[in-house]
């Protein structure tokens, strides 16, 4: 009976420490995807002056769930670790009541982007974890001893995740859980549902000044004493909306929508969703790329949240060279950061579409040359899309198989 006890408890322990490692992975695998998570929840419990941290800690959190679950499925110091699990299992389940109750338009982001609960659904999950955890841990002082053997391989586990972390801090996600993810089909009828509109509505244009944020129309820009934080497109309920499309709205300086640009033969589309932040030598690279793209058959976009004023304001006195400053303006267009984020985490990140459909993606530290660009054209988009997708699953599940197995194992 003692046994049969003894084993119930470490199963309940193993299942808690599953739920924490694949919670924590997945927000790994998408650490700017994190980082709005947590943006979103400060927002709301008003910390917003902690936004800047919120990738960091967005990661940090998710670098100690794994850990946690990691050691909860070893079973290594055994205490100190139900100590910590319960801590933060009181914290999730507290949040999440709060969350169930006032119910704000945000998603929890306890499994990233791969899984959506409802917040009444989360706070479920989490009182489900803790009668698992009380099962797993309770009475405290008959947890057992330590795996010791496993201490040694704790170590090379936690050396695999921040290898992991490091990997997906510069790439985009290996796998792809956002709405634009590869094979997504851009909605056709984006345009001709705007033709039905009496009235266009407006694009909003969000300036900072003296630490005072205020809203602006394209007709009523403030001058240079202010700054850009962020464009706001018009939300716009679509035919496509229930069809399995998905909706890519980006205008150009008269404010007219010119999304259908996308959904027409081979497009290049670099999306920078933070422009004030890109060096000079990155806007050069992105002039490079756009200009290598059309060279090769290619439609070149550049969608900013920010008018193609601002950004005229932007890059005019970094005195790019090569007409640099020239093949941005002509190709830039604004849109929407929250969509610009889901369609590229990587800010100045690439994208191409083949009409209309999402083939593959490059991080901003990895556009594509000329000489890839011209292969890419050449090459079978259906057969691109499928290689790209498939490597960034058979490398996800390729750590995922080295980190079991060296638990396991070792």
């Amino acid at each position: 009976m003692n046994i049969a006890y003894h084993r119930i408890r470490r199963t309940a322990a193993i299942l808690t420490g599953l739920v924490f490692f694949f919670a924590g992975a997945l927000k790994l695998m998408d650490p700017t995807g994190a980082g709005l998570v947590v943006a979103d929840y400060l927002s709301f419990f008003h910390l917003g002056f902690l936004s800047p941290l919120s990738k960091a800690i967005g990661v940090g959190m998710a670098f100690l769930e794994t850990a946690v679950g990691a050691a909860l499925i070893l079973g290594v110091w055994k205490k100190v670790v139900a100590i910590i699990t319960s801590v933060l299992i009181a914290i999730f389940t507290i949040i999440t009541l709060i969350l169930a109750i006032f119910n704000p338009q945000m998603d929890c982001g306890c499994f990233g982007e791969a899984i959506h609960l409802s917040h009444m659904q989360t706070f479920l999950k989490n009182l489900g974890l803790c009668l698992v955890a009380a099962l797993a841990f309770l009475p405290f002082r008959e947890l057992g001893g330590n795996r010791t053997r496993k201490l040694v391989t704790f170590p090379i586990v936690l050396v695999l995740i921040a290898l992991f972390t490091i990997h997906q801090l510069f790439s985009l996600p290996l796998i792809d859980f956002t709405s634009f993810r590869p094979g997504t089909e851009l909605s056709a009828g984006w345009t001709e549902d705007l033709e039905n509109l009496d009235v266009m509505p407006p694009a909003q244009f969000i300036y900072e000044k003296d630490g005072q944020r205020q809203t602006f129309s394209l007709e009523n820009l403030p001058d240079s004493t202010w700054t850009f934080v962020d464009a706001i497109a018009p939300e716009i309920p679509t035919k496509a909306d229930n069809d399995g499309f998905v909706n890519l709205p980006f205008r150009d300086a008269e404010g007219n929508s010119r999304d259908s640009l996308a959904i027409t033969g081979k497009v290049f589309a670099i999306s920078v969703t933070q422009p004030s932040k890109l060096s000079p030598a990155q806007w050069q690279k992105a002039a490079s790329a756009l200009s290598a793209a059309s060279d090769n058959g290619f439609t070149p976009l550049l969608l900013a949240a920010a008018t193609p004023a601002s950004l005229e304001e932007m890059i005019k006195p970094m005195s790019l060279q090569n007409g640099a400053e020239a093949i941005l303006l002509m190709n830039a267009y604004s849109a929407d950061y929250r969509t610009l984020i889901s369609l590229n985490r990587s800010n100045g990140g690439a994208t191409w579409f083949d009409d209309g459909q999402l083939i593959c993606k490059w991080p901003a530290g990895k556009l594509p040359s000329s000489s890839a660009l011209r292969q890419a054209a050449a090459d079978n988009p259906l057969e691109h899309m499928i290689s790209y997708d498939t490597r960034g699953r058979i490398a996800s599940q390729a750590w995922l198989i080295a980190v079991f197995a060296v638990m396991i194992l070792f």
